[in-house]
């Protein structure tokens, strides 16, 4: 049976005549319209996303840091040196010497002066983990002083990961 593409249409003197063509689909502009208004949302909501996860990872990086300090402190308050290397926060044996040379007793070495799970260092979030895990590759530390800091670069407010 053949089907037209024209829909009959009944006068109102009651004849029937063939009208417009069937409307069927999108226009090429209404699909237009829709890719714009979708691209416009895009850039719109994609980096405000990217903003709150740096964001996130800039807040786990500065909790990440004061729990090393704390545990630094800690280790000066009891062994009267700062550690040689970060990995002495999370030794279980005490180092035989401090950052500034001083010799470290096993009697004031109450180990381990960061309690990890894993038994290392915290991961910087944004040095991407991997090999770097358990590292001090990913902080920088003065031994002599005891002061850490992330090896990451600038944060969104353009200062210094410290």
């Amino acid at each position: 049976m053949y089907h037209s593409n024209y829909v009959s249409v009944v006068n109102p003197s009651g004849r029937k005549c063939q009208s417009t063509m069937k409307k069927s689909g999108f226009t090429l502009i209404e699909v237009l319209i829709v890719i714009v208004v979708t691209a416009i949302l895009a850039v719109i909501v994609i980096p405000q996303l990217l903003a709150a996860g740096r964001e996130a990872g800039e807040s786990a990086l500065k909790d990440r840091l004061q729990e090393m300090r704390n545990a630094i402190r800690l280790f000066h308050a009891e062994c009267g040196d700062f550690p040689a290397k970060l990995e002495d926060l999370v030794a279980t044996t005490a180092p035989a010497k401090g950052g500034n040379g001083k010799a470290i007793s096993v009697n004031d070495f109450r180990e381990p002066y960061l309690p990890n799970a894993n038994g290392e260092l915290p991961m910087n979030p944004f040095s991407g983990g991997g090999n770097m895990v358990g590292t001090d590759r990913e902080w920088i530390y003065t031994p002599t002083n005891g002061n850490v800091r992330a090896k990451s670069g600038i944060a969104q407010n353009g200062t210094d990961y410290s």
